[in-house]
């Protein structure tokens, strides 16, 4: 007979098969559709990753490409298993960043249900959802768009943003080690920096509104005389990540670029959408309700204290910055709101999870709201592969 630890170990690993075969059949249709589709990011940058990979004399990689190309590396790594061909080689590693996503919050989540008598098989049902949730797009019936002028949490036209999702969240909840008595070891610390450095050079937007956020809440707990990990602040969080930012910036802006970042106030979302306040009200709902329901706990919270303070730089950068010249209307600086949401929006997942037992009329009102946008999300994909457009 097989053995009680023994079976718990395969049960165990067969709900990860499940939620890992899961996720490569839901997500494989619509990457395949956007790595075939001009008006997706992705021809251009499965372009640059090889060509940082093969470099021409007439054709090289612009060095705003190389600044953040954690992404053309991760493709070009599974380039050696796609023998030298490079779109089978991104969607790779872009089912594979998906993946890592689902995984990391699998993970984060399970030892709540565990603690709660909850069988894993709702945290399966869970991650894929937080891999499908979209804003509540209800303003569709007006103007056709899914996407433009929301915060979005699903961007599947754009690799780099698919690939920052997962590391975001590693350095988001490794982040809370800041806030700890006992001091980390290198063990800790080491990983700490190499998650930084890694979603810094995925894509510099959660780095320029997570950085900031974690300076206050670590100047707000000094003042507090709250204690402080200050070898994992500065040596696992604050170093990688400026010196990383430091270099992008010069590659990007003071290498000859003729653009430049300015104050712009939503002149950028404007040109794509109307509605602008009510959408951001409805991108931000759900964290906003976990939060009001739970506001005592919230308050006491660093997860939620983070994340609302992450939150409000990468909104603020979202709706107020854009950059000049020819890449004004490309809204780079739009992808900050979007990881700080989609980041946000875990965390206030696990934070009602924690709860999820306390008060059965918040129970239920949230976790509709929490499905709601996930039906948003599954929305949002079919309208993806029947149309092909993003927006």
């Amino acid at each position: 007979m097989v053995s009680l630890e023994r079976r718990s170990f395969l049960r165990k690993w067969g709900i990860l098969l499940v939620l890992v075969t899961l996720v490569v059949i839901i997500f494989f249709p619509i990457i395949f559709k956007m790595i075939n589709n001009i008006h997706s990011d992705f021809p251009s940058h499965i372009y640059w990753a090889e060509q940082m990979l093969h470099p021409t004399d007439s054709d090289n990689v612009p060095l705003a490409d190389w600044a953040h190309a954690g992404w053309h590396f991760l493709v070009i790594i599974f380039s050696l298993l796609t023998f030298g061909s490079f779109s089978p080689a991104g969607l790779l590693a872009t089912l594979f960043s998906i993946v890592l996503m689902a995984l990391v919050l699998f993970n984060l989540i399970k030892p709540i249900l565990l603690g709660k008598g909850i069988t894993l098989w709702w945290g399966v049902v869970i991650s894929i959802g937080l891999t499908l949730v979209a804003p509540i797009s209800i303003y569709i019936i007006k103007d056709k768009q899914f996407y433009f002028g929301y915060l979005g949490l699903n961007s599947y036209h754009n690799p780099t943003m698919i690939l920052l999702k997962p590391l975001a969240i590693l350095v988001y909840f490794w982040s809370l080690r800041c806030f700890q008595a006992q001091g980390s070891g290198w063990r800790y610390v080491l990983p700490a920096a190499l998650f930084s450095a890694l979603a810094t050079f995925t894509k510099p937007n959660f780095a320029i509104c997570f950085l900031p956020a974690l300076s206050l809440m670590v100047f707000w707990n000094w003042l507090r005389k709250k204690p402080l990990d200050w070898k994992m602040i500065i040596l696992g969080f604050i170093l990688p990540t400026v010196a990383i930012l430091v270099w992008q910036f010069w590659l990007t802006y003071g290498s000859g670029d003729s653009s430049s970042i300015e104050f712009a106030p939503l002149g950028v979302l404007n040109v794509r959408s109307g509605w602008l306040e009510k959408k951001f009200l409805l991108s931000i709902f759900f964290p906003a309700l976990v939060s009001i329901l739970y506001l005592k706990d919230a308050l006491k919270d660093n997860r939620m204290l983070l994340g609302w303070i992450t939150l409000a730089f990468g909104a603020s950068y979202t709706y107020f910055l854009a950059e000049s010249g020819e890449r004004f209307n490309h809204g780079n600086f739009t992808w900050s709101g979007e990881i700080a949401m989609i980041v946000m929006f875990c965390v206030s997942t696990i934070f009602f999870l924690e709860r999820i037992k306390n008060n059965r009329w918040k129970t239920i009102l949230v976790g509709l709201v929490w499905g709601l946008q996930v039906l948003f999300g599954i929305g949002y994909y079919l309208h993806i592969m029947q149309t092909g457009v993003y927006t």
